[in-house]
């Protein structure tokens, strides 16, 4: 018997060079199928070819999300920072705002003590302070205060320092006219010194 041989396509026949459509082995395709579904839409977004550009394309990827959450991360503590500094801006404020609303009150007090104690409270005419004394003469001064009874020039910061102070207390103290006339007009006179006892013979 003669062997089968596969029947050859006649140059002549109508049809006969027509190309026949070659369709993709089984290997070619198969590495898109054992993807997860993940794997798979980003190498068919990325269009790769094979499962090597896939790991690129997956190490491209996670370089540029670690990059991001390095990113958020930093603004992230950017943001702690700004808001820490301005809860201590806003507490330091607060405790200043009450150190000065201490400090106004205190000087109000001051100033009506000073008032009764001979302390004038002086003007400003641009170029100085100038107080008027009791015995309606002007003066310039240092500060916006003077102690009449102490000759001191003040301010509202040495103020209470000076009431307080031993001096013009003193000067108050002898001002008093109750302390005054407590005050002996004249010392004592010293007792007389006995003369010496004759020595016996």
């Amino acid at each position: 018997s003669y062997p089968n041989f596969p029947a050859r396509s006649t140059m002549g026949k109508k049809g006969a060079n027509k190309a026949v459509p070659v369709e993709a082995s089984p290997a070619e395709g198969s590495w898109l199928d054992a993807l997860t579904a993940e794997d798979r839409k980003l190498a068919q977004a990325c269009d790769c070819k094979n499962v090597h550009e896939l790991e690129l394309e997956k190490t491209k990827l996670a370089e540029r999300k670690a990059k991001a959450e390095a990113a958020q991360k930093k603004d992230l503590r950017k943001n702690e920072i700004k808001e820490w500094k301005e809860k201590e801006w806003a507490k330091e404020q607060r405790e200043k705002d009450r150190e000065d609303k201490k400090w106004q009150q205190e000087l109000i007090s001051a100033k009506a003590r000073a008032k009764k104690e001979g302390v004038l409270e002086a003007e400003d005419w641009g170029d100085a302070w100038w107080v008027q004394l009791p015995n309606k003469t002007w003066i310039d001064v240092q500060g916006n205060f003077y102690c009449s009874l102490c000759e001191k020039h003040l301010n509202e910061s040495s103020l209470q320092l000076h009431l307080d102070s031993k001096d013009h207390k003193k000067k108050l103290w002898y001002l008093d006219e109750n302390n005054a006339a407590a005050q002996p007009s004249a010392r004592p006179a010293a007792p007389p010194v006995a003369p010496p006892k004759a020595q016996p013979a």
